[in-house]
């Protein structure tokens, strides 16, 4: 008999560079180890149904849908900083090229199955974008074809302070505006 058919209950397949592990909530706490030379990684499901992936990467092929929050974390102590600089994040969004509107081809859909190539979709173009020089905006998977990482700390940190450079424009020609209305 089948892990499936003993337990039809919602699982998660957790596929990670040379390995897959089933994982079955609910039923039993499980880690599933596995390593070769160059590569290690362990799947926790604990009593409190969390499962914890350690990994260098976790890929997923298709949707991820969450109920709840969902956190990602990038170190930001000032302390374990040296060299800041400030950015002209303008500058480096004007760089990344048009927003644009979009449906995915067939080689696309070929590509990746999960696509929904049926509906328009609103990005950047990878070729454009990663001319910006943003750290973690753009890479390229195992065939060559380039994505934009819309999640990357550094991408949102950019657009975070592309509004705070917009806010103190706003804020200067405001200034302007009242000396040139209080002095005619």
């Amino acid at each position: 008999m089948s892990l499936f058919a003993k337990y039809p209950v919602p699982h998660l397949s957790v596929s990670l560079p040379r390995f897959t592990v089933l994982v079955v909530p609910g039923y039993f706490h499980t880690t599933k180890e596995a390593s070769t030379k160059d590569y290690h990684a362990r799947v926790i499901l604990n009593d409190k149904n969390t499962l914890n992936v350690i990994a260098t990467t976790l890929k997923v092929t298709g949707k991820i849908q969450a109920t709840g929050t969902i956190t990602q974390s990038t170190t930001s102590d000032r302390r374990y900083k040296e060299r800041i600089q400030d950015v002209d994040c303008l500058a480096a969004i004007d760089r990344m090229g048009d927003v644009v509107s979009y449906v995915y081809n067939a080689m696309a859909k070929a590509h990746n199955p999960a696509i929904d190539a049926a509906r328009r979709h609103t990005g950047l173009i990878y070729q454009e974008a990663r001319k910006a020089g943003v750290p973690g905006l753009t890479g390229e998977d195992e065939r060559g074809f380039g994505y934009v990482n819309y999640l990357s700390p550094d991408y949102q940190a950019t657009l975070l302070g592309a509004v705070k450079q917009l806010r103190r424009q706003v804020a200067d020609l405001r200034r302007e505006i009242n000396e040139i209305i209080t002095n005619q």
